[in-house]
């Protein structure tokens, strides 16, 4: 395994701490409701998931550059959007943070009771929880989201397990490139319709 930052990154957040960081991150989003934070916590969990593949299963340094490069261009869009729209997108919350937080409560809830017990090929446990987690936040964001702005929020968040299954089952294909240029259309059309 060759050093890069991204592995010094991942190998700090493949704990158990740093895990239960990333999936409170992902909750957290949903309850605050606020953009700021909302693209924040965003961005950080598509920059620490992609550190952490590469620390795990070491895809090319490449790979792992044009995520981060396609993460940090979507959330800078997403970002200008909020910052250049004319009203405040955090009043576009179709619920208020009680229901947010039961919804949440309620997915935990049946993911624990049900316990799927899936693992991806050539994942852990750990991991495909992790990946799952963050893409049903996704999903529950894009449902009670009222703005484009949180909308492509909930999609960046959808994307990950997607951006973080392709180098590792399909290396050497370009599809997750291919993947981080669709990361950048998405946010680019929901900054466009937060600005319209």
């Amino acid at each position: 395994m060759e050093f890069s930052p991204f592995v010094l990154l991942g190998t700090l957040l493949a704990t158990g701490p740093g895990i239960l960081l990333l999936v409170s991150l992902a909750a957290s989003s949903i309850i605050v409701w606020e953009w700021r934070w909302t693209l924040g916590s965003t961005l950080a969990i598509m920059l620490s998931v992609t550190s952490i593949q590469a620390a795990i299963h070491a895809p090319a340094v490449l790979v792992s550059t044009s995520q981060w490069l396609a993460a940090l261009v979507s959330a800078l869009l997403l970002a200008l959007a909020g910052y250049f729209h004319p009203r405040s997108p955090s009043a576009h919350a179709s619920t208020n943070w009680l229901v947010r937080l039961i919804a949440l409560v309620f997915l935990g809830g049946a993911w624990w009771v049900m316990d799927p017990g899936m693992i991806l090929p050539n994942f852990t446990q750990v991991e495909t929880d992790l990946l799952f987690w963050v893409g049903l936040c996704g999903l529950l964001m894009l449902g009670m989201s009222a703005s484009p702005l949180f909308a492509g929020t909930g999609l960046l968040l959808l994307t990950v397990p997607t951006l973080a299954i392709a180098p590792i089952l399909l290396p050497g294909s370009g599809v997750a490139i291919l993947l981080g240029i669709g990361q950048i259309l998405l946010a680019l059309a929901c900054a466009y319709l937060a600005l319209a």
